[in-house]
């Protein structure tokens, strides 16, 4: 989006991504102004009732282009194959 109401199509501005996802949520959690996103994994296909992969995305985004970049395997390695996913919401419970 131009933040005047366009929008125009990015191509490689995702990381592939296997698992079907449920729901993405927004947060900033590497506190740099932008938002970040969590994809929640519902089912991997094929592999139902298995445990799917969710993905934490790290915005890399510059005036020019979009782009997210797959964290997390570095940041949240528990979040491979964390479970059949159906919600999600980010707090802070430390209060940092």
């Amino acid at each position: 989006m131009t933040g005047k109401g366009h929008f125009f199509k990015t191509v490689n501005s995702l990381p592939q991504m296997a698992s079907s996802g449920s729901v993405v949520r927004p947060y900033d959690f590497d506190s740099d102004g932008d938002l970040d996103l969590f994809v929640a994994g519902r089912l991997d296909p094929g592999k139902y009732p298995f445990p799917a992969t969710s993905t934490l995305l790290r915005n890399d985004s510059s005036k020019d282009k979009v782009l997210f970049t797959d964290v997390t395997n570095k940041l949240a390695p528990e979040f491979n194959k964390l479970g059949l996913i159906t919600d999600a919401v980010w707090t802070d419970v430390t209060g940092e």
